[in-house]
């Protein structure tokens, strides 16, 4: 099951194998909603991921020079909330390391599985922290694999993959 997100998404509804969606019809809407579900089934959502930067109040020479200055000290402008970390439990932590201004890093998102495993016993110590970074949509594809083989559900992956791989390539027939 998915226990947490990034403090960035806001997608409502994703076609997923791994996640099991709710309709939630609402008088402006008609959405399947993720955040719903994990509420109604006693597993929250945890926002895993906060950023030094709000895109939506800070001008863009600002954010510049903030993405700059983060790049040249070698500083996230990304944080992880541990408590969240902790309180999801997780058996995956998926990460990335295409863009080291966009996310926090592998390393990052490393530690704060360290720390976790240190400051609580109750948490899993076999946590497997995923790095995915794709330079294709083959790739892409490829990830999906990835993650299905680190849930424990490769069989999943494959499927996905294909059919990923099959929808893809009719756009070229």
């Amino acid at each position: 099951y998915v226990k947490g997100i990034t403090h960035e998404c806001d997608i409502l509804y994703v076609s997923n194998p791994f996640v099991t969606y709710e309709k939630n019809d609402t008088a402006n809407s008609n959405t399947n909603s993720l955040c719903s579900t994990a509420s109604q089934n006693n597993n929250p959502l945890h926002i895993l991921t906060s950023s030094k930067i709000d895109p939506h109040s800070t001008e863009q020479k600002d954010i510049d020079d903030m993405v700059k200055k983060s790049l040249s000290q070698k500083i996230s402008l990304y944080g992880i909330q541990l408590d969240a970390m902790k309180q999801c439990n997780p058996t995956v932590v998926l990460s990335q390391e295409l863009c080291r201004v966009c996310a926090p890093s592998t390393s990052q998102v490393s530690d704060a599985v360290c720390y976790t495993l240190k400051e609580d016993d109750s948490v899993d110590d076999s946590i497997n922290v995923v790095s995915l970074e794709p330079n294709s949509l083959e790739e892409v594809s490829e990830t999906f694999v990835t993650v299905a083989k680190a849930c424990g559900v490769l069989e999943r992956g494959e499927t996905l993959r294909d059919q990923f791989m099959k929808n893809f390539n009719l756009l070229y027939s």
